[in-house]
């Protein structure tokens, strides 16, 4: 689900800067964040999730 999100990112920019080069490069940049940032909140949800599990079993 949030791959698909990327996509969209990408997709939405492209599409809102009218297919110029500096927006097609400015839409690229935010959708190359954007996946960098999916592993990263997969990671801190993953975590928050598993402190939440401990703190209800002991």
């Amino acid at each position: 689900m949030m791959y698909s999100t990327v996509i969209l990112i990408g997709i939405v920019g492209v599409g809102a800067s009218g297919f110029k080069p500096r927006g097609i490069s400015h839409a690229l940049f935010a959708t190359a964040i954007a996946q960098l940032l999916v592993p990263v909140i997969a990671v801190i949800v993953w975590h928050t999730r598993l402190l939440f599990q401990r703190a209800s079993v002991g």
